[in-house]
């Protein structure tokens, strides 16, 4: 195939992008998609929090390891019965060693951690679900940057064609394409 099929070719592949509403298309897309995000994420936060509400109170003035141990089956109730820290709860309470009544010593009749519960419980496990909706945003500048390049090439090829050194109102008339249309 001679070069000047293949630019005849890729002009009629890309002639989408030379449209006067391309632009204005793909930016409705990308606001819609923002706005849809947005109340996605919004909606996520606020079951998050309500979650981690509920959660903290069923061990909020537990202040001692013999009042967790105490409570210890209402709590693991409450963040069992809640999807957000089930999961977590389950791998946090396999660090749980339990109480062991046959030792005399107090600090042994209580549940002891082999791991800090921050470990467990952090924004990465709580706020797992809010996530823009389909793209985080470093895939969304790729594809922002793609649209981009896309009527780029859609605008020079056109103009390349239709550019003739012998004719100076062809040079006119495709620069004034190129800022009629971009």
């Amino acid at each position: 195939m001679e070069t000047g099929g293949f630019l005849v070719t890729v002009n009629e592949l890309l002639g989408f992008a030379r449209s006067e509403f391309f632009g204005m298309g793909a930016a409705t897309l990308l606001v819609t998609w923002a706005v849809i995000s947005s109340v996605k994420m919004w909606l996520a936060s606020n079951r998050a929090k309500s979650d981690t509400e509920e959660a903290l109170r069923s061990v909020i003035g537990l202040s001692t390891p013999a009042e967790f141990t105490d409570n210890f089956s209402d709590i693991d109730e409450k963040l069992q019965a809640g999807s957000r820290f089930k999961s977590t709860w389950v791998e946090f309470k396999k660090t749980l060693i339990t109480p062991l009544d046959h030792i005399d010593e107090p600090e042994y009749r209580t549940y002891r951690a082999t791991k800090r519960p921050h470990d467990y419980f952090d924004s990465e496990h709580v706020l797992r679900d809010i996530r823009p909706l389909w793209f985080d945003s470093e895939n969304l500048i790729g594809l922002g940057l793609i649209l981009t390049f896309l009527g780029l090439i859609a605008a020079l090829i056109h103009a390349g064609l239709n550019l003739t050194a012998s004719d100076s109102s062809g040079v006119q008339r495709v620069i004034q394409d190129l800022l009629r249309l971009y």
